[in-house]
C-alpha cells in the first residue's frame, strides 16, 4: 500500500509484489464467505490454491492446494519450501526472514513485531504490535495470528524491526485478499524478507540523491519518506540489472532513482546489478512493475508505500 504521508494511509506495500488485490470467489461455505469453518483453510479459489499436494517443493502458498506453504524467504529461494496443511480460517502463520537490507546476511535476535498497516503510518515506531516473534540464528521468525481480531483492519498487515546501528524498518505483508469485505487474509504471507536497512546507507543514500537539486524538498531519506527496493533475481537473489520500474497509474508523480554500480551515485535510466532503487513521493496505493524491453518481468505488481520516520523497505521478484 502506498502511505503518501504520515496520516495519509493507503494500501501496504508488499515486496516482491508482494499484495496482489485480486478477489477470489465465494462458494460453498459453512458461514458464507466461501470457506470452510471446521479445520484447515478451504476457500474454493484458482487464485489462492494451486495444484500441489502436501509434501511437495513450493516458493509461495497459492501454488499449494491447502493454500499453504511453509517457507522463510522469497528470494533467493532456499528451495524448502513445503506444501502443508493451512491454519483453520481466520488464522494465519507468518514465516520470515530478517537480514540486512545491503548484503542480505541474516540478522539474529531481532524483534519483529507485526501491526495493523494503518498503525504502521500514523504511529510507525510506537504503535503496539499484534504479535512479535525473535530472529533466530538464521535469521528466521514464526508466529500465528488470528486475523479476525478487531485490532486487525482489513488493509494489511506489516512488520516492524529494529536493531541497533540499522534504521527502523517497516515491510508489507500481506493484504486481506481472500475477502477484503470480510477482513479474510491467506493463512501465509506473500512476503517473507523482512530487510533492515544500515543506518550508513540512509545517510549514504540521500547524499548522493542531494546531488540532484530537484530531490532536496524529500531528503534526509526516512526523516522525510522515501522508499528502499530491490529488484531480484528469485533462483540466485542478485539484484537484476537493466529493468525499468514503471508505474501502473499513468498519471504517477513517483520518482525512480536507481542505484550505480558501486553505490555511490543514482542514475534515472536503469537498474545496475545492485538490483536497488529508491521511491519518493508515490501516490497512494501506487502499483509498480518491473519492465525490460517493454515486457513486464515481475512476478507480481509491488503495492509501494512509505511515511516519515521509519525506512519502507520492499523487493520485487523476478522469476527464473
Amino acid at each position: 500500500m502506498i502511505f503518501s504521508s504520515k496520516k495519509a494511509f493507503t494500501a501496504l506495500f508488499f515486496a516482491a509484489a508482494l499484495w496482489g488485490c485480486d478477489s477470489s470467489d465465494d462458494s460453498n461455505a459453512s458461514d458464507g464467505t466461501g470457506a470452510s469453518t471446521d479445520s484447515g483453510f478451504d476457500v474454493d479459489s484458482d487464485f489462492l490454491t494451486g495444484d500441489k499436494e502436501n509434501g511437495q517443493t513450493c516458493w509461495m502458498f497459492d501454488e499449494c492446494q491447502s493454500g499453504f506453504c511453509s517457507i522463510y524467504q522469497g528470494a533467493p529461494d532456499p528451495g524448502d519450501g513445503v506444501c502443508e496443511d493451512a491454519l483453520p480460517l481466520g488464522m494465519i502463520r507468518i514465516q520470515g526472514n530478517v537480514n540486512n537490507f545491503e548484503n542480505l546476511e541474516d540478522i539474529e535476535g531481532v524483534t519483529v513485531e507485526i501491526l495493523p498497516a494503518m498503525a504502521s503510518v500514523s504511529d510507525p515506531t510506537g504503535a503496539k504490535p499484534l504479535g512479535t516473534a525473535v530472529s533466530g540464528a538464521d535469521g528466521r521468525f514464526e508466529l500465528d495470528l488470528n486475523t479476525r481480531e478487531p485490532a486487525i483492519v482489513k488493509l494489511g498487515l506489516v512488520a516492524r524491526a529494529s536493531k541497533e546501528g540499522f534504521a527502523t524498518s517497516i515491510t508489507g505483508l500481506v493484504e486481506p485478499e481472500v475477502d477484503p469485505a470480510q477482513n479474510l487474509f491467506p493463512p501465509a504471507v506473500r512476503n517473507h524478507d523482512v530487510q533492515l536497512v544500515p543506518l550508513e546507507t540512509v545517510q549514504s543514500w540521500s547524499e548522493a540523491l542531494g546531488a540532484e537539486e530537484a530531490l532536496a524538498q524529500y531528503l534526509p531519506l526516512v526523516d522525510k519518506g522515501g522508499i528502499f527496493v530491490s529488484l531480484r533475481n528469485v533462483e540466485t537473489g542478485q539484484g537484476y540489472p537493466g529493468a525499468q520500474i514503471v508505474s501502473q497509474n499513468p498519471n504517477s508523480q513517483a520518482i525512480v532513482r536507481y542505484l550505480n554500480e558501486g553505490g555511490e551515485s543514482f542514475n534515472a535510466e536503469a537498474t545496475t546489478s545492485t538490483g536497488k532503487f529508491v521511491i519518493i513521493r508515490p501516490g497512494i496505493a501506487e502499483r509498480f512493475i518491473g519492465v525490460q524491453d517493454g515486457e513486464t518481468i515481475t512476478h507480481r505488481p509491488g503495492t509501494m508505500g512509505g511515511a516519515t520516520g521509519a525506512a519502507y523497505v520492499n523487493m520485487l521478484h523476478v522469476l527464473p
